[in-house]
């Protein structure tokens, strides 16, 4: 099972991938607006805050295949998070 601290981790490299990603679309096409960016990084902020709060929630009191089961949800929930994240970052325009 892991461990909260490495879940964190995991969370915020994968965040930060796709905010750095975000910022790279901003700074190599200036002339396109950056509200759909703006968009995309407060959607990904939020949910690595909803998951973050949902793993800090005390575990001592549920079995460990329940915590197991719910660390794997929480790791999904971010993943499709911030791949939605990455496929409209994909649709913007580039020009």
């Amino acid at each position: 099972m892991a461990s909260r601290k490495v879940l964190k981790r995991d969370i915020d490299y994968m965040t930060s991938e796709l905010l750095s990603d975000c910022v790279l679309y901003v700074d190599l096409y200036p002339a396109q607006p950056t509200e759909p960016v703006t968009e995309i990084i407060n959607n990904v902020l939020l949910k690595k805050q909803e998951v973050f709060s949902k793993i800090n929630t005390p575990t001592s009191k549920m079995e460990k295949k329940a915590v197991k089961e719910n660390y794997k949800g929480y790791i999904s929930e971010m993943l499709t998070s911030v791949n939605e994240g990455y496929e409209k970052l994909s649709k913007l325009p580039r020009k």
